[in-house]
């Protein structure tokens, strides 16, 4: 009787390196890589029966002037949006993870300064934390952090974010300072039609933001290896963006008055034909130069972008349909 052929453990390896490096070349898709992974590491004997917790948290409102949010979603579905105007909790989330999640609070009489993560475990199993990391990738599709916050508060918001598929919805939200670090998976995030201040550092994955009519940000964009879209409609943008791999493309109604300074980088800078650079300069690498809408000066909506190039290019189009 012929005994089952014990797997290669060099050949597993193997494999879950052409997985990694398949993912960074391709648009990144976190459930598909999850379970990817699970496959490879059942190979190895290592299981992935997963002990999910699913919690509930509220913080209520303070008294105070302001309010520092943190919050760390490590891994699976993130979803962030505003609580209803009635609501008397700056923060209620329902929380889906292995192991526990945690909220620490603090309150003096100028804020309230929380954070939401991920608590710190003490392992007693030497292999526990490979365990824990191979029952979360594979069970990501069940992971979720599903936060609201108050819209009463000007809030300083920093997340970020892990292994995690976001969708951030800051509309009714007073967002004085945006922090956001995108970690290795997809995030969509629509800005409120307000002022704000946002830093954005994308990841391996794509990124997708848009701004709402009436909407004036002011935004530092520190592009990764993955696609940014910017969509833009009757709004306002004043954007520094440091490229990176991938490409970062800003859409536009048309007619919307704008300008681009840059240089290119390894990539390229390709506006709207309508709109001729006042100045470029070319060498055997890059290019450099300034391009501007005839009204631009005088708008009050307008958007202002500022492009320090590295691989991918910057691409400035127009469509309709965002009138």
């Amino acid at each position: 009787m012929n005994q089952p052929q014990r797997p290669d453990p060099l050949a597993i390896l193997k494999e879950w390196q052409t997985q990694l490096e398949k993912f960074s070349i391709e648009p990144f898709d976190i459930e598909e890589f999850g379970e990817n992974v699970a496959q490879i590491m059942s190979q190895m004997g290592i299981g992935h029966d997963a002990d999910l917790h699913t919690q509930f948290f509220e913080v209520p409102l303070r008294p105070v002037e302001k309010a520092h949010i943190r919050l760390d979603p490590s891994v699976g579905h993130v979803k962030i949006s505003a609580l209803p105007p009635t609501s008397r909790n700056l923060l209620y989330a329902e929380v889906c993870t292995i192991g526990r999640a945690e909220v620490l609070s603090s309150t003096d009489h100028q804020a309230t300064t929380l954070q939401l993560r991920q608590r710190r475990t003490q392992y007693v199993d030497i292999l526990q934390p490979v365990k824990d990391v191979v029952d979360t990738v594979a069970h990501n599709h069940e992971l979720m952090w599903n936060i609201q916050l108050s819209p009463h508060l000007p809030l300083i918001l920093d997340i970020r974010a892990g292994f995690t598929l976001d969708l951030l919805d800051l509309q009714g939200l007073n967002i004085a300072k945006l922090l956001l670090d995108c970690g290795s998976g997809a995030t969509t995030l629509t800005f409120p039609s307000s002022t704000t201040e946002a830093h954005i550092k994308s990841g391996m994955g794509q990124t997708t933001l848009h701004l709402p009519n009436k909407a004036r940000v002011t935004l530092v964009m520190e592009n990764g290896a993955g696609l940014t879209e910017i969509f833009c409609q009757r709004a306002s943008l004043s954007a520094h963006i440091r490229g990176g791999v991938g490409n970062c493309e800003v859409t536009l109604p048309l007619e919307h008055p704008f300008r681009v300074q840059g240089e290119s980088g390894l990539g390229n800078i390709i506006v709207p034909d309508r709109v001729n650079p006042l100045m470029l300069e070319t060498d055997f690498i890059s290019e450099s130069g300034t391009w501007k809408t005839h009204d631009f000066e005088q708008a009050f909506n307008k958007v202002d972008l500022r492009f320090d190039g590295g691989v991918g290019s910057l691409i400035v189009r127009e469509a309709s349909t965002n009138a």
